[in-house]
């Protein structure tokens, strides 16, 4: 029986010292201290032969080993810094969003919206050749500043509202918010509320051709002409997709 927690040889260096010397001094508790009692005993009550002896040695070494990294694991969480929290935490850079516009109004549009493609397209090949890969910031912001013009403001809003999912607002608002436009990232939580009234049971039960359907259709018509005025008020200089290539410009400075 193994009466020790510390299991140590000093005998010569035999085929099965190199897992022997593998295994560290550790605390055994609860279950894990039954289930290596219990095969100790059964090799002293049993004189199992020397192969059976080897195969249940094994064993208890296997549980061993699988005690000694639950505790190096929690070893390790009970001393962690902050470190590994940090490393797993994107934090984008810093980006003087005062400066956008005026970088934004030299930009063409059609060459922003190339170049912003070419972000996101490099990005979902990226996805494409590791699942794991997740796009970073700039990349979204690509993506993001692209997809607000196309479907809030090229005037489609009405079949394109209702596709969106919730959370896709928030997002949208979010980037248009970063990239120094919160008129537009205000209209786009417009766009929210209306999308959930668009899906309500309330608007639901009326007659598509009512009165109710015909106001939805209004506010939704209002709020598309109100969005694409913000997107352009300023000319280049308020365009998502131009404010978008200025950060991107100003990120790789």
């Amino acid at each position: 029986m193994i009466k020790m927690l510390h299991i140590a040889t000093t005998a010569p260096e035999a085929p099965s010292s190199g897992l022997l010397n593998a295994v560290e001094t550790i605390t055994l508790q609860g279950g894990d201290l039954a289930s290596v009692t219990a095969l100790t005993d059964g090799m002293g009550e049993s004189g199992p032969s020397i192969l059976v002896a080897l195969g249940m040695l094994a064993a208890v070494l296997l549980i061993l080993r699988r005690i000694s990294r639950k505790a190096r694991s929690q070893k390790s969480m009970a001393q962690d810094t902050g470190v590994s929290f940090a490393a797993s935490v994107e934090i984008p850079p810093y980006v003087d969003t005062s400066h956008l516009a005026a970088a934004a109004a030299d930009i063409d549009p059609d060459e922003a919206v190339s170049r912003l493609s070419n972000t996101w397209m490099d990005a979902r090949k990226k996805v494409e050749a590791n699942p794991l890969y997740s796009p970073n910031s700039n990349e979204r912001i690509a993506r993001d500043a692209i997809e607000i013009e196309r479907i809030f403001c090229g005037g489609h809003l009405a079949k394109n509202l209702a596709k969106q999912p919730p959370e896709a607002f928030d997002r949208f608002a979010s980037t248009a918010q970063t990239l120094g436009a919160p008129k537009l990232a205000g209209l786009l939580q417009e766009a929210k509320a209306l999308a959930m009234k668009g899906h309500s049971a309330e608007l639901q039960s009326q007659p598509r051709k009512g009165e109710a359907w015909g106001m939805f259709r209004r506010e939704i018509s209002d709020l598309e002409a109100r969005m694409h005025a913000a997107n352009t008020a300023g000319g280049n200089a308020g365009r998502l997709v131009t404010l978008a290539d200025a950060y991107m410009t100003q990120i790789a400075a």
